[in-house]
């Protein structure tokens, strides 16, 4: 009877055995998972889930049997590993500007910025930032070499201490910081200078400072020579080789009939053929006006068919010597034949014709005094 017990006890114990088995074969699976999980993954992080009563019996059973369960309510979900942070850098002060794709490499940056010392221009905070000094003043702090020589004549910006008008004080696209370009900078104050039709070539293909320097100098208007000597780095010196000069020519006025940037009339003339020339000889122009009979060139308004308006080595800068000029127009066999011409030969015309106005015919001079019956 003793052994009949004990036999029964043994059944019911490997029943026990049996069902704990069971609980084991549904729930282990998972947790091996979760373990299997922490030592494959290079960080690992649990997250809190709510759970029910009969789940929390079967890990109390778990965690009895079995060495490393995880805690109550803890899931296989993952956290992302932590980036390393990055280490904190001060940022450039390049950052503050914004830059085309590659435009950094086409720039051209004042050395105290792109070097980040803001400080030596600049005082104030970040974000008020105020000039430690005038602008001029500095400017030269590093430039003054460029304007140790002093400068009678000064460019207007320069003068004024208004170095930014032309420059950019951090970076540009252009040499020498400039903020433009060629003619369009100094275009940006002196823009009606290349309005009209007629250019000056040396402006048009070479650009203003091609006759003129941008900060300052000893000629007037800032021209790289004084006077006439600018126009002779390009045109002939014409007061070398005429014995007769133009007046304007001879005092290096070039500016008094022409105009060096542009104009509407062609040689670059301020007013339009003998408008030119009646700026100063406004007595023809009278005359012109009044007279009875006018040379046909000066009705045409055509003084440089017989002048040259620079200098020539004949009287009253003649484009020809003697009649030369008369006979441009005049066929000297068919004056030969008018009586009046009888023993004329060699004379000059002009002994007898006004070459401009008269109010005789043929533009003969006026007598002195009248013939008498006696003479």
């Amino acid at each position: 009877m003793n052994q009949t017990c004990k036999q029964h006890k043994r059944f019911a114990g490997s029943l026990k055995v049996l069902a704990v088995v069971s609980v084991l074969c549904i729930f282990v699976e998972p947790l091996w998972a979760i373990e299997a999980t922490k030592t494959n993954s290079p960080a690992t992080a649990v997250t809190n889930a709510p759970v029910t009563k009969v789940e929390s019996n079967k890990h109390k059973l778990l965690k009895l049997l079995f060495d490393g369960v995880p805690d109550e309510g803890a899931t296989n979900l993952l956290k992302a590993p932590r980036q390393k942070a990055a280490p904190d850098r001060r940022p450039s002060v390049l950052s503050a500007f914004h830059f085309g794709q590659g435009s950094l490499s086409n720039l051209v940056f004042h050395p105290p910025f792109a070097k980040q010392e803001c400080a030596q221009c600049h005082g104030g905070s970040l974000q008020n930032p105020v000039l430690k000094a005038p602008q001029q003043e500095l400017c030269m702090q590093c430039h003054k070499k460029n304007f140790a020589a002093p400068m009678p004549v000064m460019h207007k910006p320069v003068e004024m201490g208004q170095c930014s008008r032309c420059h950019d004080p951090h970076k540009s696209p252009n040499k020498k910081l400039l903020l433009k370009t060629g003619n369009e900078l100094c275009l940006k104050c002196h823009e009606t200078k290349m309005t009209q039709p007629v250019k000056h070539a040396a402006v048009e293909m070479n650009g203003c400072l091609e006759c003129h320097l941008p900060h300052g100098g000893p000629n007037k208007f800032l021209t790289k020579f004084a006077g006439k000597d600018v126009c002779y780095q390009c045109h002939d010196d014409f007061a070398k080789t005429a014995k007769f000069m133009h007046a304007p020519v001879e005092s290096g006025d070039c500016a008094q009939c022409h105009d060096p940037h542009s104009t509407a009339n062609e040689k670059l003339l301020k007013h339009k053929g003998a408008d030119t020339c009646y700026e100063c000889h406004d007595d023809f122009q009278n005359r012109i006006k009044t007279a009875k009979f006018v040379h046909a060139p000066m009705q045409d308004n055509s003084c440089t068919m017989c002048h040259n308006p620079h200098g020539t080595n004949e009287r009253f800068m003649l484009n020809k010597s003697g009649n030369g000029v008369c006979f441009e127009c005049h066929e000297e066999r068919d004056l030969a034949a008018i009586s009046g011409h009888a023993g004329t030969q060699g004379k000059p015309c002009a002994e007898c014709h006004d070459p401009h106005f008269s109010e005789q015919r043929h533009l003969l001079k006026p007598f002195l005094k009248p013939l008498t019956a006696k003479e």
